[in-house]
């Protein structure tokens, strides 16, 4: 019986790829801009978490 192929694990590498300000000609505009918002919201909630727990 055969093991399952396992999914690989990202690497800091492959992160860094996938960010918007990569390269790739391959990459859209669409996502570029869909990453930022990923981004700025990510950002925004690790900021309000300090304000939420201080209420």
């Amino acid at each position: 019986m055969r093991p399952e192929p396992r999914a690989p694990v990202p690497t800091p590498i492959r992160w860094w790829r996938l960010c918007p300000w990569n390269r790739n000609h391959l990459m859209r505009s669409s996502d570029r801009v869909e990453a930022l918002l990923v981004l700025v919201a990510a950002i925004l909630v690790l900021l309000a978490i300090p304000f939420a727990a201080a209420y």
